[in-house]
């Protein structure tokens, strides 16, 4: 089926297309299936950023964080210093002992939604936290697997909505809907948001439409 292009034209006439916008023909593969996390003793989460070793969705391990080591590593840092409860370079720790945690689909405490937005031009994917106690849950950090990696964002108390903008091969739509009505042509599957709880880990939640684990911003 041919690819329906809806554009935009400037004060002069002429069609603009955005910066972030895909050009892609067809939609993209997963670069990796899942985000792989570990934790230390001191409970310090770790994100595996290896592309061969988590491109196998079944694949489990424990080991040392010697051989996931990358020296030119840094840790994660803000104009305030470090962020404590958030995801670490691996490099922080190369020899000491880790283990895997496995992401939880989300329960009755920890259930937040999403929308997919922007249409071909301004891509994104809208998250609320809204529906989280925060006064008996610490949120940490949201993270979203797209086609080509990941991106994190740091929660704060005082806001509960947040914006993953995409741009090139992540920003792949088949229409210009906005919000998307995630129909079948499923352009975001294996999208995943990951949100991290300090007292109780890591929660998954696939982008995947019409699946009971979707629980979409109702916008009307």
């Amino acid at each position: 089926m041919k690819e329906v292009v809806m554009v935009e034209a400037n004060e002069h006439g002429s069609l603009t297309f955005s910066p972030t916008r895909s050009h892609a023909r067809r939609k993209p593969r997963m670069m990796r299936k899942r985000l792989a996390f570990y934790r230390q003793a001191d409970s310090s989460i770790f994100l595996d950023m290896d592309l061969d070793r988590t491109s196998n969705a079944d694949s489990t391990r424990s080991s040392g964080l010697h051989d996931l080591v990358r020296e030119s590593g840094q840790d994660v840092k803000t104009s305030d210093g470090d962020v404590p409860g958030v995801v670490q370079s691996l490099s922080k720790a190369s020899e000491d002992l880790y283990e895997e945690v496995s992401a939880l689909p989300l329960d009755q405490d920890h259930q937040f939604s999403y929308a997919i937005v922007g249409g071909f031009n301004s891509n994104a994917i809208t998250v609320e936290v809204g529906d989280i106690d925060r006064d008996q849950h610490d949120l940490d950090w949201i993270a979203l697997l797209t086609f080509t990696g990941c991106q994190i964002t740091y929660l704060r108390p005082d806001k509960s909505g947040y914006v993953f903008a995409l741009a090139d091969d992540d920003a792949y739509v088949y229409c210009d809907k906005d919000p998307c009505e995630e129909c079948v042509f499923k352009c975001k599957n294996g999208f995943v948001l990951y949100l991290h709880c300090a007292q109780h880990g890591v929660f998954s939640l696939p982008l995947s439409p019409r699946s009971k684990n979707n629980n979409r911003i109702d916008r009307g």
